[in-house]
């Protein structure tokens, strides 16, 4: 479980490469990147393989691109999840074909918000961990 990216939680000692310890700074900075590794990982594996309570799995996603790439003419995308169960698969599609009717009936922020309140964990979005298309969390991203 967990796919191509490791998941254990090796402890490490670090060094400089010279051979001296790491100085305070140069430790603070390894972690900051540890934790920002782990927290990586962690959205990017579904939040620890979660789910909403409506069964809308969590993880990386597009959604919010999705006006941007319908007019750029993308006719068809890509839903992960090869390896999931079926209801998580359906699920999936369901959120996707949601955003997209939604995309034709208001303006590409609304959609946007949309697509981010559908699992209503919004903050996960503004992470940026989640994110496909980063740009287009940014106000007016997407915008040609």
């Amino acid at each position: 479980m967990g796919g191509p990216l490791c998941l254990d939680r090796y402890v490490f000692e670090y060094v400089r490469a010279d051979g001296r310890a790491l100085e305070s700074g140069e430790r603070s900075l390894v972690e900051a990147h540890e934790q920002a590794y782990r927290s990586w990982l962690w959205f990017n594996f579904g939040c620890g393989f979660g789910a909403t309570d409506e069964g809308l799995p969590y993880g990386p996603c597009g959604l919010c691109a999705i006006p941007f790439l319908m007019r750029a003419g993308v006719t068809a995308v890509k839903v992960v999840g090869r390896e999931a169960n079926t209801q998580r698969k359906l699920r999936s599609v369901q959120m996707v074909r949601a955003v997209i009717e939604r995309s034709a009936l208001v303006g590409e922020d609304d959609v946007k918000a949309f697509a981010q309140g559908l699992r209503k964990k919004p903050e996960y979005c503004r992470s940026g961990y989640m994110c496909y298309y980063r740009d287009v969390l940014a106000p007016g991203g997407g915008s040609t």
